[in-house]
């Protein structure tokens, strides 16, 4: 018996891979072996045995488009470059990629754009199949690759003119250039001779200019709605050598991050306090950190009480014991807080945004495009750098460009560089990394808003801001081992500084002990600041040091205002290097990144903490970050996922009808978008048009025509069903098709689901739903109205591409897998791309974008064949008989047929 299944697994094997012919790489001998990007299913069509193929590709310095020719079912092909377009190496090649359409009378019209020349939308015909082609520029300010159907020779276009500008299109953009101490009339942040700016630059309030330590160097546009502060006579040529303008109208500064709300994946609980992430390439890890209250300790407050082991044991030695001999003057109770740290989520990122509700910790090495959203307050815990970028390097370097991963972060609060932290990934092991230098790439935006109805005039405390963490350090106690005076033996001596001074005092405290409440002090050497080490010898020789005549400590740090209290101020790191920023920053209000010590709104007394106005006691030395600030220039011309944007007219979506075979185009209609759309598709069934843009992650509104110039609008609501990307769309009968990888909240997993849409009611009908094996799929309908997914994975030790369909019902009980030999372990998930097309008689034409990096661009290729039960046979090449296998197991339908045939 188990040879009999053995032959019958083995005949299953070798004729799976009989039903397609051999896959041919589509690569134009003019560029032989370089890299090809393409549209998928846009890109190519199947008329009897004829294919036609249109794709971009590169050579040394520039971008050809090609047109591919085949009669003989691609078997093959001869090649025309169209144009050859000159690399932006900013530019996105995906939003470059051409499409095609094939008329009745074998005309062919590829449409492709030109982002050097205007942004420019050009459409080539050709009417002798691609020898020859004529262009012609038919648009101008569009931004990403039109849509293009087919509807009985008549042709439908669709488009988006215009962009929003997002807040990474700036270097530097702010709200207003007041700090968070406004309220103090602190003055401005301004710029002078250490700034150096290389990319634009735009604030909606005043921009004060320095000449200290010379001026500072602009080499871009510097705009302002209010003007600039500067000295009458300045350089102005000098400074501002990309220009300057001033009163110009305010960029929009929403506070709140809509559009990662909306379209961002959640898969965090956001009942917990702390979402610590590590980001790995396209991949991240999670922890999450609850504050918990261990309880309230009772810490009896004397008058004299050591602080270290030399001072305990010169105690013990002269044969005394501050417990008894010094006054028991005050108990302090403090309720004790931990941080408990449990296992979170992981998941990957492709091209999303991912929104935390939780305080966000992050760090890591990105890759991909990738926007972190958090509706509270950030902690950048260590560099962020890319994948394909050295450490050191720029992304837009010209001779080595990044062309693959993109980074933003967003907070509806503020984006602090974390000073020390105990990592829970590692063993609470104590990280100090951000205090020798910060690497940080990408696009940081810190936007949220201070209330004024809860704040009042401290609302600019709590103003989006990029700053850092632990700017006013003083020493504090840290735990040390000593005898007991009682019995001799070793103890432990924790929270030193609650035995010293009083904390958290109540109403009626005697006023002969008012001076043991918590202070700091005038700062001392060898660390320029008050706390341990440093004790005023007074207060070390008073010992027991009773009433009345009470010696005062000399101040400390606040209780855990120090993130690692309690710390010596020998361990404290006041200069903490560098920040290599290689992006861009907007900020409501310009934070800090260094800080002088001696700033009088912070510290206008040298005993005080006041925490709550912001006084932070004695003055202390200088701490903070230099800058070395350099722009990212692809963010003019590459929108980040998802993050904010400044104007609210950006862009148009244009819908124009050609009659006459493209020679000319007619507007039917123009539409302001109201928000960048994340994807758009077009269908059409020969009899309706429609029209699909990806607005959110549950939101696609629908534009529909039967006559291809009067469009319906239909908003779509998933109510319960949120998905990352709408990734085809389809209409058979009228009936709206659309394939979408959807996820469940808080949850780090996607599926693949298709689903049939009732427009009107709103409603939709699952048909089928697919694990997330498949890093690549497609869906389209044949010709005879059956539905094909196709989805590729890879599984040790073999890469298949599986084949599931319908036949004569929505059931999708067929099933096919083809093991291709040229998809291995080398082909990256991310950006390869699969996709599916028929001919008249639904044989299928399956394309594969083979990528083995980030990149958008790999090797293309195309292969024929057939589905049992599908395909009509009238090519002998497929006309083969017939084994049939019933209920097969397969993991998506029990009730499945398999076939499969004999050679």
């Amino acid at each position: 018996m188990k040879q009999i299944l053995f032959i019958i697994f083995l005949f299953y094997v070798i004729t799976l891979s009989s039903q397609f012919n051999e896959p041919v790489l589509i690569d134009n001998p003019e560029n032989p072996n370089n890299a090809v990007c393409y549209s998928g299913q846009q890109s190519y069509k199947i008329i009897g045995e004829k294919v036609y193929i249109t794709f971009i590709q590169a050579d040394d310095d520039n971008w050809c488009i090609n047109f591919g020719y085949s009669e003989n079912n691609g078997n093959d092909f001869t090649y025309t470059v169209i144009e050859t377009i000159e690399k932006n190496y900013t530019e996105p090649v995906e939003r470059i990629t051409p499409v095609l359409e094939v008329l009745s009378n074998g005309n062919v019209i590829i449409f492709y754009r030109d982002p050097e020349e205007s942004s420019g939308l050009y459409k080539a015909i050709s009417e002798d199949n691609g020898q020859t082609f004529t262009t012609e520029l038919i648009a101008e300010n569009v931004y990403e690759m039109p849509l293009l159907v087919n509807k009985n020779d008549n042709l439908e276009l669709c488009y988006i003119s215009g962009r929003f500008e997002q807040m990474s299109s700036f270097q530097h953009f702010t709200n207003v250039e007041e700090t968070e101490n406004a309220d103090g009339d602190s003055f401005p942040l301004f710029f002078w001779g250490q700034d150096e700016l290389f990319g634009p630059v735009h604030s909606n309030g005043d921009i004060w200019i320095y000449n200290m330590g010379g001026w500072p160097t602009f080499h871009e546009m510097v705009t302002t709605s209010g003007v600039f502060q500067i000295t009458p006579g300045a350089p102005m040529d000098d400074i501002f050598l990309g220009g300057w303008q001033e009163n110009v109208p305010p960029k929009l500064f929403e506070p709140e991050a809509n559009l990662i709300r909306e379209n961002g994946i959640q898969p965090f609980d956001p009942t917990k306090e702390i979402v610590y992430v590590k980001i790995d390439g396209n991949s991240y890890q999670s922890m999450y950190g609850d504050m918990e209250l261990v309880g309230i300790d009772s810490f009896k407050v004397y008058s004299w009480f050591p602080a270290d082991a030399q001072q305990a044991n010169d105690i013990i030695n002269s044969g005394y014991n501050w417990y008894e001999d010094s006054d028991h003057i005050w108990t302090n109770y403090v309720p004790i807080y931990d941080t408990l740290w449990t296992q979170g989520p992981s998941g990957t990122i492709q091209d999303q945004s991912v929104w935390v509700e939780s305080e966000l910790w992050i760090e890591g090495q990105v890759e991909g495009k990738q926007t972190w959203g958090c509706a509270d307050t950030v902690y950048i815990v260590g560099d962020i750098t890319y994948n394909w970028t050295t450490i050191g390097s720029a992304p837009d370097d010209e001779d080595n460009p990044n062309l693959f991963d993109y980074f933003g972060l967003v907070s509806e609060g503020k984006i602090l560089i974390k000073y020390k932290h105990k990592d829970p990934f590692n063993d609470m092991v104590l990280r100090e990394d951000n205090c020798d230098d910060i690497w940080l790439y990408g696009a940081y935006a810190a936007i949220g808003e201070g209330d004024e109805n809860t704040h009042g005039e401290l609302a600019c405390h709590y103003d989006g801001i990029f700053t850092f963490e632990y700017q006013h350090p003083h020493g504090s106690t840290p735990d040390f081992i000593a005898p007991s005076p009682y019995t001799g033996n070793d103890t432990l001596y924790t929270y030193i500084d609650f035995h010293k001074n009083i904390f958290l005092p109540i109403t009626g405290m005697p006023p002969d002990i008012c001076d043991f409440l918590i202070h700091g002090g005038f700062p001392q050497s060898p660390y320029n600041m008050c706390g341990y080490p440093y004790e005023s010898p007074e207060y070390l020789e008073s010992f027991p040091n009773n009433a009345p005549t009470f010696i005062y400590p000399y101040g400390t740090d606040h209780p855990w205002y120090n993130p690692v209290w309690p710390e010596s101020a020998e361990d404290i790191i006041t200069e903490r290097g560098t920040i290599h920023l290689y992006g861009s920053i907007a900020q409501r209000r310009r934070g800090y990144v260094h800080r002088s010590g001696i700033d009088p709104y912070n510290h206008p007394d040298q005993n005080e903490w006041d925490l709550d106005n912001f006084h932070y006691d004695g003055t202390h030395p200088s701490t903070g970050y230099n800058k070395d600030y350099h722009y990212d220039q692809r963010f003019k011309f590459v929108d980040l996922i998802d993050f904010p944007v400044t104007n609210e007219d950006g862009q148009n979506l244009v819908i124009t009808r050609s009659t006459d075979g493209g020679q000319n185009f007619v507007t039917q209609l123009e539409q302001e978008l109201e928000s960048p759309v994340l994807g758009k598709f077009i269908a059409s069934d020969g009899n309706s048009i429609v029209i699909a843009l990806y607005k959110n992650s549950s939101v696609i509104q629908f534009l529909i025509s039967e006559d291809g110039i009067n469009f319906e609008e239909h908003e779509f609501v998933f109510e319960d069903l949120f998905f990352s990307f709408l990734k085809s769309l389809k209409i058979f009968n009228n009936e709206i098709y659309v394939l979408v990888s959807y996820y469940e909240l808080f949850q780090s997993y996607e599926n693949d689901i298709i689903l049939k849409l009732n427009i009107n009611e709103n409603s939709y009908q699952v048909l089928e739903t697919f694990d997330n094996n498949y890093f690549m799929s497609d869906f389209n309908i044949s010709n005879s109205g059956e539905k094909v997914y196709v989805g590729a994975a890879y599984d040790e030790p073999q890469n298949y591409v599986d084949f599931h369909y319908t036949n004569g019902s929505d059931n999708f009980s067929e099933f096919y897998q083809w093991l291709p030999d040229f998809f291995n372990d080398e082909t990256s998930p991310f950006t390869s791309k699969i996709a599916i097309n028929f001919n008249e008689s639904d044989s299928v034409y399956v394309s594969f974008l083979k990528s083995g990096s980030m990149s958008p661009c790999g090797y293309l290729y195309l292969t024929s064949g057939r589905l049992d039960s599908l395909t009509t046979k009238t090519d002998e090449d497929f006309d083969l008989p017939e084994f049939f296998i019933s209920n097969y197991p397969n993991p998506f339908n029990p009730e499945v047929n398999i076939s499969f045939s004999l050679p």
